[in-house]
């Protein structure tokens, strides 16, 4: 069975229903290993919130997911953050950095490792290499 991060769990119950969503299922079964079911159960529901257990369900249906604690769940929080000011903001590197308590040359870094994907990829030959 497959085991995903806690910064994924964060980031998908965060878009799904806020950002109250990961501190109220830390509060409930917070820094546990939990057994996601395929369908929602009366049980599950009454283990991780009525809210949040059908989008547990539709993610994570059939795995088992490790909850963070409440450090983890901070870091995480921070990082999407951070992440979130690199892809979209029009601030500057050093502002960025003071802003989230780190350096400038770390903000650059994240900025050269998330590029946008390209939009017309070089077609290939038949084969199998670019012309």
């Amino acid at each position: 069975m497959q085991s995903y991060s806690t910064s994924n769990l964060v980031a998908i119950l965060s878009a799904a229903l806020g950002r109250d969503a990961p501190v109220q299922l830390v509060k409930l079964c917070g820094g546990k290993r939990i057994e996601v079911p395929c369908t929602v159960t009366e049980n599950f529901a009454a283990l991780v919130g009525q809210d949040i257990a059908p989008v547990l369900v539709l993610n994570f249906g059939g795995t088992r997911v490790d909850v963070p604690s409440w450090g983890a769940l901070n870091r995480s929080v921070r990082t999407l953050a951070l992440n979130e000011d690199v892809i979209t903001s029009t601030l500057t590197a050093n502002e960025i950095a003071f802003k989230h308590g780190v350096s400038s040359s770390w903000v650059r870094k994240l900025r050269g490792q998330i590029k946008e994907p390209s939009i017309n990829p070089k077609p290939k030959s038949e084969k199998g290499r670019a012309p």
